[in-house]
């Protein structure tokens, strides 16, 4: 149970949005996922259907990290369609758009190949970690935290320290 799959139950959980309603969005034939032409991309939608989830806690999401960042852009559409204009929830996607702001930077700094760019990210990391947590025990209080939420405070200074 990784940052990521908490961070989506818990906005599942509190907005009622159903598994089936996501696994009918990622399925859309007109969604391209990074290297479709491989079956493990085509079937990601599957990550959100009730075969998959546990029969004790059919609440989690069975998945592993590379599963869902190969969902990880549409996930942030579906929230932001479905839930964007309902002010009841705007809390709980704050807290999701601050974890997608730290997996943003987190991607540009594993992707650069300029130390100077790497450098830049590293501070902007720290806070976007910062914001996210205290986002996340405000809507959430610590029912979702799991130990791995603080590693996330973590990742900067190993990032800056990886490459200076």
């Amino acid at each position: 149970q990784g940052v990521m799959n908490n961070e989506v139950e818990a906005l599942m959980s509190a907005t009622g949005v159903l598994p089936e309603e996501l696994a009918a969005f990622l399925a859309n034939k007109d969604w391209v996922f990074p290297k479709a032409t491989r079956v493990n991309a085509r079937l990601l939608h599957r990550i959100f259907d009730r075969r998959r989830a546990s029969a004790s806690t059919p609440e989690k999401i069975k998945a592993g990290c590379s599963e869902l960042l190969g969902v990880y852009g549409l996930l942030r559409v579906f929230f932001l369609l479905k839930l964007g204009e309902m002010p009841e929830y705007e809390a709980h996607l704050s807290s999701y758009l601050a974890f997608c702001k730290f997996i943003d930077l987190l991607l540009d700094a594993k992707h650069s190949t300029i130390p100077t760019r790497v450098a830049e990210i590293v501070p902007q990391l720290r806070v976007a970690a910062r914001e996210h947590l205290d986002k996340h025990l405000a809507v959430y209080g610590d029912a979702y935290f799991r130990p791995k939420g603080h590693w996330l405070q973590d990742i900067p200074d190993q990032i800056g320290r990886a490459h200076v």
